[in-house]
């Protein structure tokens, strides 16, 4: 497998991914496939680009996101593996799961469905048109995890897609 490019933090690609929406909206050029992602509970996508998503699901973006069951023991694994209040996560993917609804309530023709697993998450996804970004989860680092980015063309590109489709497919 190919990738484009290594980010040593995860982080560091959220400027990235908000400029890639962002170029788009200017230019009204949204892609006719869904932003996918797959990840735990969003809370950096939910405060810091709140606006965004909101100015392009009234454009028209359809959003999917596979996140882990809140109800599951999967979520106090997470916290415990970050070092963090239990609890913390799970109530973070509510709290995704009760954005995600206000948005589709209030933002426009664009809608995001969220679906869960019963299992834990198998790796951080975004993809967006002809990019997309992934990585693993290490414990204590989610958000100081290695990302790598790959564009459509490359094997890795599509073996990730087919990835997030099943993970979407067997995801409630």
């Amino acid at each position: 497998m190919k990738w484009n490019q290594r980010y040593d933090q995860r982080r560091i690609i959220n400027g990235e991914c908000d400029v890639l929406l962002e170029g788009d909206l200017v230019k009204k050029n949204l892609p006719t496939t869904p932003l996918d992602m797959a990840g735990w509970g969003f809370r950096s996508l939910r405060q810091g680009a709140d606006a965004l998503m909101r100015r392009a699901l009234a454009a028209g973006l359809s959003v999917r996101i596979v996140t882990v069951n809140p109800g599951t023991v999967f979520p106090d694994q997470r916290d415990a593996a970050e070092g963090i209040a239990e609890g913390t996560t799970a109530v973070s993917i509510l709290e995704l799961i009760a954005w995600a609804d206000e948005l589709n309530e209030s933002a426009g023709p664009g809608s995001i469905a969220v679906r869960v697993i019963s299992r834990p998450m198998p790796f951080f996804y975004w993809r967006y048109g002809w990019i997309l970004f992934a990585g693993p989860y290490q414990e204590q680092f989610s958000q100081e995890t290695v990302t790598f980015r790959a564009e459509r063309g490359r094997d890795t590109f599509e073996i990730m897609t087919k990835q997030f489709e099943a993970l979407w497919n067997e995801a409630r």
